[in-house]
């Protein structure tokens, strides 16, 4: 066993938020599987995340995709429609929070002078209704590479789905993630100008394989607005 240093949850906070790179992951995935303390401490961050999705008295809409693009305004500057008005601003608090966060694990490290990264990490926090669900997103642009990684995801007997929705468009497949673990999925170059700042990530519960018919069948069980660091 070890003593947990600053830098240590440092990584644990990092590595619940998806924020790691491939190489710095799998060693943070190895070090959870035989290292109790560090394992404690990644418990720890996910406990003292889940609370800051609390969504007290919100109702799902049934049926929601149809309601999606009729919600979409973007000269209000509102987020998508794919939650109640009052989850939306849970979750942009949850974003606050998350940066927040962010900056206490970068005060808190000592990080050598380096040269700025070429281009921004775009990030999203995705929530869903009391807790249900919660995952993070990291994308980079330059490499086309999306880490989901979920917090608690609850699909019963079905599987996640993911689906990027930019301003002003439609719900578009990215793929099946895993409900326990971090998936990294490379996105299609097709399909890479979608995810930018202000675009929404959302989760649906589908059949194994994902939907059919390209457009989602199940309800939103967490989304979350894309914002950048």
């Amino acid at each position: 066993m070890t003593n947990i240093t600053q830098d240590d949850a440092a990584l644990a906070g990092e590595y619940v938020l998806g924020l790691l790179d491939n190489a710095a992951f799998a060693q943070a995935s190895a070090r959870v599987a035989t290292d109790t303390d560090f394992a404690a401490e990644v418990r720890s961050w996910q406990e003292r995340l889940i609370p800051l999705l609390d969504t007290d008295d919100q109702t799902v809409v049934p049926d929601l995709w149809p309601q999606i693009e009729a919600r979409i305004m973007p000269e209000t500057g509102q987020d998508r429609g794919v939650t109640p008005l009052r989850l939306w601003q849970g979750m942009s608090a949850l974003s606050a929070s998350v940066a927040a966060v962010l900056g206490l694990m970068l005060a808190n490290q000592s990080i050598p002078s380096q040269p700025a990264a070429p281009t921004e990490a775009l990030l999203a926090a995705l929530s869903g209704e009391g807790n249900s669900s919660a995952l993070t997103a990291r994308y980079d642009r330059d490499t086309g590479q999306l880490l989901m990684t979920p917090v608690i995801l609850k699909t019963g007997a079905l599987y996640p789905e993911l689906w990027i929705i930019p301003e002003g468009g439609t719900p578009q497949s990215l793929g099946m993630i895993d409900s326990k673990a971090p998936t990294q999925i490379i996105v299609a170059p097709g399909y890479r100008t979608l995810i930018d700042r202000g675009a929404t990530f959302a989760i649906t519960p589908e059949h194994d394989g994902g939907s059919p018919s390209g457009q989602p069948t199940g309800a939103v069980i967490a989304s979350g607005k894309i914002t950048s660091l």
